[in-house]
């Protein structure tokens, strides 16, 4: 795995049903400990070294490489899913004509949309 990428800190809404169940699959496969969870709905999260508010964080997935490069929308997706092994699923993500309705849908995140989102 690319030292530049891993470990990769996935950032999620911890207040989000839909966004935990996520977690919750992504660390029963990181059996590597590719990933670091980050819950940006916590009281104690700081989202000052990501380079945006608490807000920007929670209206779009985001994630962090190792290298420090803050990445959003279905790229975080697919570095998560690699990390776990699993990258051939989000493969058709980075294609120029995949499944663009889905990759609307992640780039989005839980709260852009996801109406069944226990807090969007």
């Amino acid at each position: 795995m690319d030292p530049a990428i891993y470990p990769f800190e996935f950032l999620y809404d911890g207040d989000c049903a839909i966004c935990r169940a996520d977690v919750a699959r992504l660390r029963r496969r990181d059996r590597a400990g590719r990933l670091r969870f980050i819950d940006v709905s916590a009281p104690a999260f700081d989202a000052a070294p990501y380079g945006r508010s608490r807000v920007e964080l929670l209206a779009r997935i985001h994630g962090r490489r190792a290298d420090g490069q803050v990445v959003e929308g279905v790229a975080v997706f697919r570095i998560a899913l690699a990390g776990t092994g699993l990258g051939w699923l989000a493969s058709p993500l980075g294609w120029p004509k995949g499944p663009t309705g889905c990759s609307h849908a992640i780039a989005c995140g839980c709260r852009g949309a996801l109406a069944g989102c226990s807090s969007g």
